[in-house]
């Protein structure tokens, strides 16, 4: 009994410096690998963030010196204070080539410290058919930006609105546009 004691003590104490020596020399070492693979793993994490941030930044550079061009292209449409008599004079020139009258409404300008605002406008123009829409397309042609809400179309003469071209007597037509010209100091 004795030597079936010794036996099972040494089957016992076999068995635990085995599973010692695969915890000391198996199951250790590879824990440090795997620490050292999470450790790696974080470290691309970190530095496929900072790339993606990098690239968010450098795309919305590009898009910031993109919205510059647009911006001062489109502040190209819009009128200077400055040259509000050169605005007036062009719609007015445009009347006069095409032989409409026209009547502008613009009032004072109020005192106020934006770079870029809007301002009320009124235009009537009084003339024959085909010239009020040479009138209208060329004045949807200028370098201007004009928003114009309404527009309003009205017999301006003696017995109805006649807007065959083919007849030599034409009606007068008047049109009304009420919108907002864009300005900039």
């Amino acid at each position: 009994m004795k030597i079936q004691g010794h036996k099972s003590i040494i089957i016992i104490g076999g068995a635990l410096i085995i599973i010692v020596g695969l915890l000391v020399f198996a199951f250790l070492p590879l824990n440090r690998t795997i620490d050292d693979l999470k450790t790696q793993i974080l470290g691309k994490r970190i530095d496929s963030a900072l790339l993606k941030q990098q690239q968010n930044t450098a795309a919305r550079s590009q898009d910031e010196a993109s919205l510059v061009e647009k911006d001062e292209e489109l502040r190209a449409y819009f009128i200077q204070k400055s040259k509000f008599l050169e605005f007036i004079s062009q719609i007015e020139e445009l009347a006069k080539n095409n032989s409409v009258k026209e009547e502008v409404t613009l009032t004072e300008f109020p005192n106020n410290t934006q770079e870029v605002f809007t301002h009320p406008i009124s235009v009537s123009f009084t003339g024959d058919y085909n010239n009020i829409l040479k009138l209208m397309a060329e004045l949807e042609s200028l370098n201007y930006y004009l928003d114009f809400a309404q527009i309003t179309l009205s017999n301006a003469g003696d017995g109805g609105l006649n807007v065959n071209t083919n007849t030599s007597k034409q009606s007068q037509l008047q049109v009304s546009l009420t919108g907002l010209t864009y300005w900039q100091k």
